[in-house]
């Protein structure tokens, strides 16, 4: 029995010791929750809009926009610019409003030294097909006249040696008209070397 008193002894203890141990922790918990209400900022509750900001960063993109490019070689300086967020209405269009005007004077000089150049080029090619006709025509009489060297040499050959003598050299080295057209100044050349 003895033990048995001494169990209930300890068993009375420790239900004693839990009870304080929690009474404790509990005193703490709400003494510290008690602190952090009384930390946090408190407003009273009214009726109205509730503002949203939002502190982060981003871009805000049109669901449906026109990007119109400049399609003007190298750099250009604007002169004068529709402000931002204009709404071109049709008769905008119709009148023909200038959404932006572009500094010209770079672009007009560089059209005016094009053409220029074209003017040259086309003044050069005039030249150059009046050359070409006036050299067309000097070939056409040196042909001729090479033709008419080469019947005269020939002549000259029948006179010295005679029509059936010339005839056979000719026919022994196989020169015939055709090869003596083609080679009028070659023949000119020997013709001249036999007679001198």
């Amino acid at each position: 029995m003895f033990i048995r008193q001494k169990k209930r002894k300890y068993l009375t203890a420790l239900i004693v010791v839990v009870s304080v141990l929690s009474i404790i922790s509990w005193g703490l918990y709400v003494r510290k929750s008690t602190n952090s209400i009384s930390k946090r900022v408190v407003f009273p509750v009214t009726r109205g809009n509730l503002e949203i900001t939002v502190l982060e960063g981003g871009s805000v993109e049109a669901k449906d926009s026109l990007e119109i490019k400049s399609e003007v070689q190298g750099e250009t300086k604007i002169l004068s610019i529709v402000e931002e967020g204009y709404y071109i209405t049709p008769e905008d269009v119709q009148n023909g409003k200038i959404l932006v005007e572009l500094d010209a004077k770079k672009l007009l000089d560089q059209q005016t030294e094009q053409e220029l150049r074209y003017q040259n080029a086309k003044a050069s090619l005039a030249d150059a097909q009046e050359q070409y006709e006036i050299q067309k025509n000097q070939n056409e009489i040196d042909i001729r006249q090479a033709e008419l060297e080469v019947k005269f040499a020939r002549m000259d050959v029948e006179k010295y040696l005679g029509i059936k003598t010339t005839e056979e050299i000719f026919r022994q080295i196989g020169i015939d008209e055709e090869t003596i057209k083609k080679y009028s100044s070659l023949w000119w050349s020997l013709m001249k070397l036999k007679t001198s």
